[in-house]
């Protein structure tokens, strides 16, 4: 019974999005009638499919009786030019940052309340950092978890610390360092998750927060003397600004990802 109930659902799922797949921007609206002529699915389904993504927002009935694309699909479809940037506009700016500072620079994004790493360029040092690709961080951890939050309202900082059991004193010092990063727009963390790390990260928003994320150097402490703080500290915030403005073009369609 239950690989009944998961074949229905695939099914039904692949309607559903057969029927979203239908609007493009020279048939931007339809009715329910339409919609079955186009899709070749049942009216009654159609209309079942279509209340239903209606009433979560990835479609909007009109007056007339129609249905048009909803905002909640707006936000995916930036997600979705953001991430086919990454090869293009995140890898190069992390390469270069590699070449310029010899050391792993890592690019996070936010998920729930952790961070995962989406694109790293690792350093060619004998003795370096991996973050790892997918692996999950708590965001009150760390330079980059800080660099995300400063992204955050207050609010939404208070609920992350709350999940991963702050209590009310380290709250408050979490506020203030993540109050730190957004006055300064880069943050340093020494040895919070591995013993001898030092990491430096800087914020990467693309508006309309549709991603969240930010970039980071992690290096040995040993080396860190030789790399300059405040030298790491530029270069970063300049990295996390550039990777910001061409994900912000790429968003609004004026910069090409290939």
């Amino acid at each position: 019974m239950a690989h009944v109930y998961d074949q229905n659902l695939s099914k039904s799922l692949g309607k559903a999005l057969r029927i979203l797949s239908a609007f493009d921007e020279e048939h931007c609206r339809f009715s329910v009638s339409q919609l079955a002529a186009v899709t070749g699915i049942n009216r009654t389904t159609v209309y079942r499919l279509v209340s239903t993504l209606a009433a979560e927002g990835y479609l909007t009935a009109t007056p007339d009786g129609r249905y048009m694309p909803g905002l909640k699909l707006v936000p995916l479809g930036l997600v979705a030019r953001a991430a086919a940037c990454i090869e293009d506009i995140v890898l190069p700016a992390l390469d270069a940052l590699r070449d310029a500072t010899g050391e792993t620079a890592t690019f996070y994004i936010r998920d729930g309340g952790y961070r995962r790493a989406v694109a790293e360029a690792v350093s060619r040092e004998c003795i370096r950092y991996v973050a790892g690709l997918g692996t999950p961080y708590p965001l009150v951890k760390g330079a980059a978890g800080r660099a995300i939050l400063s992204l955050l309202p207050r609010a939404a900082v208070a609920a992350v610390a709350e999940a991963h059991g702050l209590g009310e004193e380290e709250l408050q010092a979490l506020l203030q360092r993540v109050e730190a990063v957004r006055r300064q727009g880069v943050d340093v963390s020494r040895a919070e998750l591995i013993p001898g790390v030092v990491s430096v990260a800087a914020p990467v928003e693309c508006r309309p927060r549709a991603l969240v994320g930010a970039v980071s150097v992690c290096l040995p402490a040993l080396r860190l003397e030789g790399r300059g703080l405040d030298r790491l500290r530029e270069r970063v915030r300049a990295t996390a600004a550039t990777i910001q403005e061409r994900l912000r073009l790429a968003a609004a369609g004026g910069l090409p990802s290939g």
